[in-house]
């Protein structure tokens, strides 16, 4: 996991009127796809399809679900839907709030990664049943 920093990423944003959106989308997935364990070649795909109305919500929805287990059930995937849909500019701009909650929680997990803690996280996924 790479730590960005968020006012950077947010000033970029702005600066590209959502644009950038696109490209931290597809960075930070594919992050998050390695992390899992996963293909990372699926970041592209999914990439393709957010800014395409009403294929978006696939993208979105594989990129919450990726996110939910990335914090250990922290931010459950419908939620994280939710917020990219609701708060995206036009509908086909990745949403700054979405980019904003994603990359803060990415850098807390980059942070325990640098300080060479394990990944823990009060989320659902690590209480006991």
């Amino acid at each position: 996991m790479k730590k960005r920093n968020l006012f950077q990423i947010l000033g970029l944003w702005l600066s590209t009127l959502g644009l950038y959106g696109n490209y931290w989308f597809f960075l930070s997935t594919r992050e998050m796809l390695v992390r899992e364990g996963r293909d990372p070649d699926e970041a592209s795909t999914w990439t393709l399809m957010a800014p395409l109305p009403i294929i978006n919500i696939r993208a979105y929805w594989k990129q919450s679900k990726l996110f939910e287990q990335t914090t250990r059930g922290k931010y459950p995937a419908a939620l994280m839907l939710a917020i990219w849909m609701l708060t995206s500019p036009i509908g086909v701009i990745v949403s700054p709030v979405g980019l904003i909650i994603t990359q803060h929680e990415l850098n807390k997990i980059a942070a325990r990664e640098d300080a060479g803690l394990p990944h823990a996280n009060p989320g659902r996924a690590d209480r006991d049943p």
